[in-house]
């Protein structure tokens, strides 16, 4: 019959539950889901400009992903999996609603209002962090967060992005570089 739902299984375990169909696929689903749904939003939040577009992506990826099943094979880690499909799907929706932007807000997201009022020296260098890091193009941008924020090896980033490893380590060298050069950061790096 497949597998006893449990909390340890592995992200690959669930997806063979998944593929074997079944009652228990809606289980495995569901562990996958909870898993991985705050840190889907969190990724998802940064692709779009309100909580219902970041609500309405992550719904979207997760049915897209669902639809994959049976005969789903994963090939890397289901994080670089989802974050390619919540990257297609926030870019689609910005299709549709061409007034939506990529919102840079991740570097605040860890500092509390009461940091900011005990630190404002700290408060003022995460903005000038952020403002530079919104400059630079989607593509160097996207990259630097995959690669500093959520910790992608390249490799994870190349699969994420589906662009080869040099072209990531190439547009994260001209990111730093830009970073370096910025009036506001180049005290940082």
């Amino acid at each position: 019959m497949g597998q006893p739902p449990t909390e340890s299984q592995t992200d690959p375990q669930l997806i063979d539950r998944m593929n074997a169909g079944g009652a228990d696929a809606a289980a495995a689903f569901g562990e996958l889901y909870q898993r991985h749904k705050d840190w889907a939003i969190n990724v998802a939040r940064r692709m779009t400009a309100s909580e219902a577009a970041t609500l309405d992506v992550v719904q979207d990826s997760f049915v897209s992903f669902m639809k994959q099943f049976p005969g789903f094979e994963l090939t890397a880690a289901l994080r670089t999996y989802l974050y390619a499909v919540i990257r297609n799907r926030a870019r689609d929706h910005r299709r549709k609603n061409a007034k939506l932007t990529l919102v840079g807000d991740f570097i605040s997201e860890g500092l509390s209002q009461s940091e900011a009022a005990v630190d404002p020296a700290r408060t003022e260098q995460l903005n000038a962090l952020r403002n530079a890091i919104t400059e630079l193009p989607e593509n160097q941008r996207e990259v630097l967060i995959l690669r500093l924020v959520e910790g992608f090896s390249v490799i994870e980033v190349g699969r994420a992005l589906e662009i080869p490893e040099g072209t990531v380590k190439s547009r994260l060298h001209l990111a730093i570089k830009a970073l370096r050069e910025h009036e506001a950061t180049r005290k940082y790096f």
